[in-house]
């Protein structure tokens, strides 16, 4: 067996226990247990944005990103990655979760890069622009947004009733 695939192993094996000690430990009262359960994950995901932001920043900094194009595919690529952990970008203004895109700018060829989120109407709020690439701040992703259910609650108000099925 290949010396990484041993060691992911033995990892593999001390987190299952690691986790089913934690488990096994927590009241079966099922208020007290959801309660528990949920402050685990929530401390597990602040742990996992702590370890995986320098390494994310790193990666990113390492791939090519210095035309328009780069800069395209590199900010695909990160919000491909984020959405795998279900995270977003940290807007740096706003504190809102947002995903980095990119923009032609004055200099098509180059471009810029945009951190972007949309508020409670859904417009977008393009708060930092930058030729060069941002340092990233993750957290956890808001809730996506539905629109059809946004769309029927919009036209219910306007039709003042609810739709049928």
């Amino acid at each position: 067996m290949p010396e990484g695939s041993k060691r992911e192993e033995v990892l593999s094996r001390r987190w299952e226990a690691s986790t089913e000690a934690l488990l096994g430990s927590l009241s079966d009262d099922y208020d007290e247990l959801t309660s528990a359960l949920s402050d685990a994950e929530s401390r597990f995901r602040r742990s996992l944005i702590k370890r995986l932001e320098p390494a994310l920043n790193s990666k990113l900094k390492e791939r090519p990103h210095g035309t328009y194009e780069q800069k395209k595919s590199l900010a695909k690529w990160s919000n491909d990655e984020l959405r795998r952990f279900d995270l977003a970008i940290k807007c740096p203004k706003t504190g809102e979760p947002s995903l980095l895109l990119v923009m032609t700018g004055k200099h098509p060829e180059i471009g810029r890069f945009v951190i972007e989120h949309k508020d409670d109407e859904g417009k977008r709020i393009r708060s930092v622009t930058s030729v060069e690439l941002p340092e990233i701040e993750l957290m956890e992703a808001g809730p996506r947004r539905e629109a059809l259910r946004e769309w029927r609650q919009k036209t219910q108000g306007e039709r003042g009733g609810e739709l049928e099925r």
